[in-house]
């Protein structure tokens, strides 16, 4: 079960079940993956067709779980279905699902995913590994994770099906070479567990963390390139008074550093001049042309503000279609950037865009505020506020409503950590 794939890889072991003159029943429930709803089969096999008395698979009834989902894999439905004999060959690495839409920061615990696993079958027939990782790491992309699964139950003995069967339904599947490959990687990391750590820690080695100085000139570049010399110029004041602040206190430099990021991004938003800039860059007709043969047909969907009408069913402005003669346009709308937060500019007066620039002047008040009163036994708390920023990140009505949820946020928090530094001269007194 899970995602793209699973009905392919159903069908696959059915048709190579039948080829070894046996029974097989397959049932699909489709339910759009990550985007409401699991994907999975339930395949019977047997000796005959006449023991094969129903499709579904009941309570207590599998033998064996592919789990390339682990999400939608540990639900209670599924969980149900298996029993201390049963056999489990469990993908860790998670998928995006649909709660990742209204709770962008919501986090997966993957430990508790897999405990739940343990609960029900015996820990040596609870086998995991990471398919997508490894997918990415050998084929550069995960689509293969589903066969390379399967060939990994193969090694481990768990399916009756013969080697010649599958290879024989394997050749007539799209991308043949490709899945009898990732087929064959899992029947070897099933026969060499240490592979997958080798396999998965031989990178290349990860560049030396940038200085803090360093990271600032690059946001300063980064801000010419997206307003001028100017704009950069006041960055890099406001942020060299910083450090000379707080080298006065002693304190830790990663507090520099995380200042320094946010109000870089918060300055670079990205209005229609930052986006027109963007598309208009070298490097982004490189990729394209890098991935796709054929970019003529290209297509963009854009809510050009003042073209762009509300969606009655959403509240939403609705985006509109546009073909790859708008990419020419771009180079031209980028040229105009200088007109950004003008009184002439015609794109100021958005609310969105008045937000933007508001959210600058408020972080800075916000973080001259806070370092007034630091010290190093509440750098911690001055980091949580000041780090509270980048929860407003977005677009559109999105943005907006990270905006509102911020600025609800951000005063109890602003108002404890001020009453703390009240009470410790009344503390110290007393």
């Amino acid at each position: 079960m899970g995602g793209t794939g699973v009905l392919t890889i159903a069908s696959l072991v059915g048709k190579a079940t039948v080829s070894d003159q046996h029974a097989a029943s397959v049932l699909d429930f489709t339910g759009l993956s990550q985007k409401n709803g699991a994907v999975f089969s339930q395949v019977r096999l047997a000796q005959q067709q006449d023991q094969i008395l129903s499709s579904r698979i009941g309570i207590k009834e599998s033998h064996l779980l592919l789990a390339n989902d682990l999400v939608a894999a540990s639900t209670t439905e599924m969980l149900q279905r298996l029993h201390s004999n049963s056999h489990v060959v469990l993908n860790l690495d998670v998928v995006p699902t649909a709660q990742f839409i209204q709770q962008r920061d919501h986090v997966i615990d993957v430990d508790r995913l897999v405990a739940r696993f343990k609960t029900v079958v015996q820990p040596a027939q609870l086998y995991m590994l990471h398919a997508h990782q490894l997918c990415e790491k050998i084929f550069g992309e995960t689509t293969f994770s589903h066969i390379l699964l399967l060939g990994f139950a193969w090694q481990k003995a768990l399916l009756p099906i013969s080697l010649a069967a599958l290879e024989h339904n394997i050749q007539y599947m799209p991308s043949a070479a490709e899945n009898w490959a990732a087929f064959s990687w899992g029947r070897i990391i099933a026969a060499q567990p240490q592979l997958e750590h080798q396999l998965l820690s031989n990178q290349q080695a990860l560049p030396e963390a940038v200085s803090i100085k360093a990271q600032i000139q690059i946001n300063a570049q980064q801000l010419r390139e997206y307003q001028n010399e100017q704009y950069a110029q006041r960055y890099l004041n406001f942020i060299h008074d910083l450090e000379a602040r707080l080298a006065r206190r002693h304190l830790e430099p990663e507090l520099l550093r995380s200042i320094a990021n946010n109000l870089y991004r918060i300055m670079a938003y990205k209005d229609e001049y930052e986006v027109a800039r963007l598309y208009s860059q070298p490097e982004f007709k490189q990729k394209l042309q890098a991935q796709f043969s054929h970019t003529q047909n290209i297509s963009l969907w854009l809510s050009p503000p003042l073209l762009s009408r509300i969606d009655p069913a959403t509240g939403r402005p609705k985006k509109m279609k546009f073909g790859a003669w708008i990419l020419k346009l771009m180079p031209i709308l980028a040229q105009f950037k200088w007109l950004r937060g003008q009184w002439f500019d015609p794109l100021a007066k958005n609310p969105e865009r008045v937000a933007e620039r508001q959210l600058i002047e408020d972080y800075m008040q916000l973080v001259n505020e806070v370092v007034n009163d630091l010290t190093a036994a509440n750098q911690q708390q001055a980091l949580e506020i000041l780090n509270l920023v980048n929860t407003v990140r977005g677009f559109g009505p999105v943005k907006m409503q990270a905006l509102e949820n911020y600025q609800q946020q951000l005063p109890p928090l602003l108002q404890h950590y001020q009453q703390k530094i009240r009470l410790i001269p009344l503390i110290t007194q007393a």
